[in-house]
């Protein structure tokens, strides 16, 4: 049985969804903006920002390859 913890943060994501994965421009748009907030309190969020930080560059290197494949 997965432990309470767990269906916590599955809930917790489901509505940010795109801390874990994002998907859209708005979407990274929303995370770099969430990840400005975070970093005002850096100790506190340390395990979200770094949740977070894999998301954005997986976006990032995903959006700088798009872009090379359409020079």
């Amino acid at each position: 049985m997965l432990s309470p913890a767990f269906v916590e943060i599955r809930e917790a994501l489901s509505q940010v969804p795109f801390v874990a994965h994002i998907e859209t421009q708005d979407d990274y748009e929303r995370a770099l903006e969430l990840m400005d907030q975070l970093v005002d309190d850096y100790d506190a969020n340390r395990l979200l920002i770094e949740v977070l930080s894999v998301s954005i560059e997986r976006w990032e290197d995903q959006a700088t390859e798009l872009s090379l494949i359409h020079i």
